[in-house]
């Protein structure tokens, strides 16, 4: 979810690629008289926006969601697919949640005097946020290719059946600068290279735009997630892995996409052979 606070930010002038947040992540951040972690014990020091999603840092995006504000978040996030039915040809989708104003007021019954702490969790894609896997391939298809919407579906065609047609996509899409897109798809790609959370997900000679995601979860072992598209400059594939009760994203969904992709643009190369388990750092904080 981080892509989409970071993608909301620079929309509205929050940040640019460049810009470091006040406070120097030191492996929490105190808001509220209370301590929010980052996966990072140790923290990772001052970063600029770029660097700061290709290492997941928590404290960063904390204070970006602060300095962002809901509705815009909100806006971004509804624009890509978050929290929204896709309208795939499959009954009982589930739309999801993507918190608004409206719906904290109506959550706490007061207008705007909600805990703005909220902001920090839905600033790295925690708190109530509830997201389908089919809603993160969608977003990771539409941040691929520049912010054109897109609609899922299973059946391409039915011969024979005039009547059939593939519907339009449910979402207008989303409007941003190419420069934007720019700084969002080279931060993804950061994250699949050397230095990253994601290097499992690297394709020989290909550039793989990801981000990697750990989803908590109260009835069990977090959940493992990742998402990707490739190739980066003329993407063809958008993908989400989510592995349930498995931990985190770049020891365990990251390896399966690099072994799919590698299946894929590689298939008669021994880089297509399935990865051993690989130690990987976290990518968000578990608390």
């Amino acid at each position: 979810f981080k892509v989409v606070t970071m993608l909301a930010a620079l929309r509205a002038g929050v940040a640019t690629p460049d810009t470091h947040e006040p406070t120097t992540c030191n492996g929490g951040y105190f808001f509220g008289g209370r301590r929010f972690g980052c996966w990072q014990h140790k923290g990772h020091g001052s970063l600029d926006l770029v660097t700061a999603l290709q290492q997941s840092c928590d404290v960063y995006f904390y204070q970006l969601g602060l300095h962002l504000g809901l509705d815009p978040l909100a806006e971004t996030a509804h624009a890509l697919g978050v929290g929204e039915r896709t309208g795939i040809d499959l009954p009982w989708e589930t739309r999801g949640l993507m918190p608004t104003t409206a719906y904290y007021n109506e959550r706490f019954h007061t207008a705007g005097r909600w805990p703005r702490g909220m902001l920090l969790n839905l600033g790295i894609g925690q708190g109530e946020l509830l997201v389908t896997p089919l809603q993160l391939a969608t977003m990771t298809a539409v941040v691929a290719n520049g912010g054109h919407a897109v609609r899922p579906h299973v059946v391409r065609e039915v011969q024979g059946d005039k009547r059939f047609k593939i519907e339009s996509p449910v979402e207008a899409g989303i409007v941003t600068s190419a420069a934007n897109w720019d700084a969002v798809h080279l931060a993804m790609r950061k994250v699949t290279e050397p230095g990253g959370t994601a290097n499992a997900s690297r394709v020989p000679g290909m550039n793989v735009g990801g981000k990697t995601g750990t989803a908590q979860n109260p009835h069990g072992n977090d959940h493992a997630l990742f998402v990707c598209f490739a190739p980066l400059e003329a993407p063809t594939i958008a993908m989400a892995i989510v592995a349930e009760n498995s931990g985190h994203g770049g020891a365990v969904s990251a390896p399966i996409a690099g072994y799919v992709l590698r299946k894929l643009f590689l298939p008669d190369t021994t880089a297509a052979v399935r990865p051993p388990a690989l130690a990987a750092t976290a990518d968000t904080v578990a608390d």
